[in-house]
């Protein structure tokens, strides 16, 4: 009886710790102080590939709720001056983590500087854990001051999704019109489509008038007008790219000129001192936005190759 009682004991005293100790973080059970892991590092990303990686760093850190995380973001010598101080890939992770409806609190954000190439990095921090810096950093590039460069680019429409057709050619428009309600009729059997056949239960835009007019000039670098008002003796140049086959011309230069038109900050304005000029054709419309310092030369054009079995309006 007393061999049997001794057992009890000490399965209902031990067991307990053994199971604990069993538990604990390895640096625990010997003692040493924790230590910050790397989850995982990668470089250029499609934005799929870099979100898959993301929500990975999430479900750690969820897994896991004593933890925090460090994100570090680590530009690339040919990273554009508008992304030195805030890189994009930064600014990709918070737009997906507000998606997620993470709690970005718990992730320490670092602005890395740069690499050789560009790096991201997602570290894992145990409680008492100290946690990562940057490393293997090289040199921050040098901005020219006697040439111009190549400060911001984006794509010019009226949505983050695409231009809408707002400034497709007329003809152009009424042809891909006719060849979509072809191929419908063609597809469903009917010899005519009912009207109307789009856009009957569409709901009202409850955009402000003001929303509606920054939605139109979303593409428009803020950061490149905020950089000439603080070079007064620099002036700038917008390089704009479209297939002139499909795109009318005149109406993206007005649209491009509006843009510098109604830029302000703090009151101030880059109206003439901007130039505006067409670079020939790209597939897609796009512009180029060039910190022009004094006697310094255009910048030359880059027009893209059209594909020669392209069709020919």
């Amino acid at each position: 009886m007393k061999a049997s009682q001794t057992l009890l004991s000490f399965l209902f005293f031990v067991l307990p710790l053994l199971t604990a100790a069993q538990i604990q973080p390895e640096d625990t059970q010997r003692g040493e102080v924790p230590r910050a892991y790397l989850l995982d590092e990668f470089g250029r990303l499609s934005e799929c590939e870099r979100g898959a990686r993301h929500d990975i760093f999430f479900a750690e850190l969820s897994k896991n709720i004593g933890t925090t995380g460090v994100a570090i973001f680590y530009n690339a010598p040919d990273t554009l001056p508008v992304h030195f101080d805030n890189p994009a890939a930064l600014t990709f992770f918070a737009g997906h983590a507000r998606f997620r409806r993470f709690d970005i609190s718990r992730i320490t954000v670092v602005n890395g500087g740069f690499r050789e190439s560009a790096s991201t990095e997602f570290w894992i921090v145990p409680e008492g854990a100290e946690p990562p810096g940057p490393t293997r950093t090289i040199d921050r590039p040098t901005i020219p001051i006697d040439h111009a460069y190549l400060f911001d680019r984006g794509f010019i429409g009226y949505s983050e999704f695409g231009d809408n057709d707002e400034f497709v050619l007329t003809q152009v428009k009424a042809r891909e019109e006719a060849e979509l309600e072809a191929l419908i009729l063609e597809e469903s059997g009917d010899t005519e489509i009912e009207e109307p056949w789009l856009g009957e239960d569409e709901e009202a835009d409850s955009r402000t008038p003001e929303e509606i007019e920054a939605a139109q000039f979303h593409w428009f670098s803020e950061a490149f007008g905020i950089r000439l008002l603080s070079k007064p003796n620099y002036s700038g140049t917008i390089v704009f790219y479209a297939d002139y086959q499909r795109y009318d011309i005149a109406r993206l230069t007005a649209h491009v000129d509006d843009a510098v038109n109604r830029f302000t900050h703090e009151n101030d304005r880059i109206v003439g001192r901007v130039k505006i000029v067409y670079g020939g054709y790209r597939d897609i419309p796009e512009a180029e936005f060039w910190i022009m310092p004094e006697n310094a030369k255009e910048p030359l054009l880059a027009p893209g190759q059209r594909d020669k079995h392209a069709d020919v309006n």
